[in-house]
């Protein structure tokens, strides 16, 4: 959704968060293992397998299947984001 005040657009919309407990195969030591991934789903349609079959595979995995799949949502202002992600780079820069 977009909201305007002035002349400033913001998008708004909600993040959905997923919290999947996964049962996965450790191909270094040949052991199935119980993991937790946390994740955002780009939209509430996305099946969580396919993101825990992507992460896992990426750290070595082979996806055994899902145990439990718990989501959440928050709001999201992406004007708010973006002031926050303009002082974490400041405060990066002034590190170094």
């Amino acid at each position: 959704m977009f909201r305007m005040k002035n002349t400033t657009i913001t998008q708004e919309d909600e993040k959905v968060l997923a919290r999947i407990e996964t049962l996965a195969y450790d191909n270094r030591t040949g052991k199935t293992e119980t993991l937790v991934i946390f994740c955002e789903l780009t939209s509430e349609e996305q099946d969580a397998s396919t993101v825990a079959k992507k992460a896992l595979g990426v750290l070595g995995y082979i996806y055994q299947g899902i145990q439990d799949v718990e989501t959440t949502s928050l709001p999201y202002n992406t004007e708010q984001a973006w002031h926050l992600g303009k002082k974490k780079e400041e405060a990066d820069l002034r590190k170094y």
